[in-house]
């Protein structure tokens, strides 16, 4: 194996690898913090959906570009 493609597979590793680590911190951000409001207590407290077009339009465009990100990265 030449140097050249061993280089191009250690650095696709680590771009996995790094791609990997920043999805995952990405989607620990973007949960909302602590469980119900009530205390623990019964209710519907802590399960208010989404505000129509907001948070949930950035998570799906942030999902689908990190899937082009590792579609290019494949090639």
């Amino acid at each position: 194996m030449d140097f050249n493609r061993l280089i191009g597979m250690i650095a696709r590793l680590f771009m996995r690898k790094a791609v990997g680590k920043g999805i995952a911190a990405a989607t620990r951000a973007g949960r909302k913090a602590g469980g119900t409001a009530g205390g623990g207590q019964g209710g519907s407290a802590g399960k208010t959906p989404p505000a129509p077009g907001g948070n949930s339009r950035d998570m799906v465009k942030r999902a689908r570009q990190a899937a082009r990100i590792t579609r290019r990265m494949g090639r």
